[in-house]
């Protein structure tokens, strides 16, 4: 018995250290399991992220595909436009200074026609006609009847039936000038009109 006792406490010590040994690597395995875990984890979260960039890529890739398709019809139907357009560009282009010119002689023509018209019967009658109307109240003391010297010189002009047109008073003219600010003609010639056509000597 004395014999077997130390040997009985040897195999409870290894038995013990074999205990705590496995309890050890227990927990160091456990351990690695759930560091394996966990970069598992993130390897998966990370090849998602991969995946997710890759798709986001590819449909950029696939939007600027797109876009550069587009550009290049654009740019293409502009030449095809250009190139339809040429021809009426350089004729206008080549013939530039020959319509400046016949452009110059047109307006010359115009403003010739105009002056004419202006001088003549027709056209001063019915201006003298339509100035005398906008003085409403007032017209029969802006206007007056043509005098022969004023039919003479052509500044005024007879009616189909002989009789001198009106012709408009001198400007500033007194009466008219009065009746245009609704005051008396006195009142006129002492205040802003002094010595105006009209007023009393």
């Amino acid at each position: 018995i004395e014999t077997l006792e130390p040997l009985k406490s040897d195999t409870n010590t290894e038995m013990m250290t074999e205990t705590e040994q496995e309890e050890t690597d227990q927990a160091d395995f456990e351990a690695f399991m759930t560091d394996t875990t966990a970069d598992m984890q993130r390897a998966k979260e990370q090849v998602a992220d991969a995946e997710a960039m890759k798709a986001q890529k590819k449909q950029q890739l696939a939007d600027t595909i797109e876009d550069l398709e587009n550009t290049r019809k654009v740019k293409a139907d502009a030449e095809t436009y250009l190139e339809k357009i040429k021809p009426d560009c350089d004729f206008m282009m080549d013939n530039i200074e020959g319509r400046k010119t016949a452009r110059a002689a047109e307006i010359s023509n115009l403003e010739t026609a105009i002056e004419k018209i202006k001088g003549s019967p027709v056209y001063k009658k019915a201006k003298a006609k339509g100035e005398k109307e906008a003085e409403g109240k007032c017209a029969n003391k802006c206007f007056k009847m043509c005098d022969q010297a004023a039919v003479d010189d052509g500044k005024c002009f007879k009616s189909a039936l002989g009789t001198p047109l009106d012709e408009r008073q001198a400007d500033g003219y007194a009466p008219c000038e009065a009746c245009r600010r609704g005051i008396t003609v006195a009142a006129f010639c002492t205040g802003e009109g002094q010595g105006n056509p009209g007023c009393p000597e």
